[in-house]
């Protein structure tokens, strides 16, 4: 059986036995400024998802694979009516800092993480531009 999956440019055909597994990119520039989005699923593999235990997972991970990693502010609110953890942190890649603000929360039988990412240090215009971004999700019923 197919199904159909929406993206802005179109509709595919694919067989409902797929994970959808797709990430998107969004970058935006002017001057020195420049911004990025990223939109990633992750497939649950069990129906007993816990947020909290999710986020205290996805911190450690990044501790242990990020170089000078370190939590700026992390709280749970909602988008929309959906628990979501957010999370704002820094590190230190090759050849600069990067400064991020994440969220995460559980649609239908996804994760899905919204990150924002600024070479160097992210400004508050930056992290209200991000988290207008994240609250505008709206999920598909």
């Amino acid at each position: 059986m197919m199904g159909s999956y929406y993206m802005h440019e179109g509709t595919l055909s694919i067989p409902q036995t797929w994970n959808d597994a797709s990430r998107n990119f969004f970058t935006w520039k002017q001057g020195d400024e420049a911004l990025t989005l990223a939109v990633i699923r992750d497939q649950l593999d069990d129906e007993d998802f816990d947020l909290e235990q999710y986020a205290r997972d996805q911190e450690k991970k990044l501790k242990d694979q990020l170089p000078q990693f370190r939590t700026i502010e992390k709280y749970f609110d909602e988008i929309g009516n959906i628990p979501a953890f957010f999370m704002e942190f820094a590190w230190e890649p090759e050849p600069g800092r990067l400064h991020q603000f994440t969220t995460a929360f559980r649609s239908n039988n996804r994760v899905i993480s919204l990150t924002g990412s600024v070479p160097g240090k992210m400004l508050p215009k930056h992290k209200a531009i991000f988290e207008d971004i994240f609250r505008s999700f709206t999920a598909r019923t």
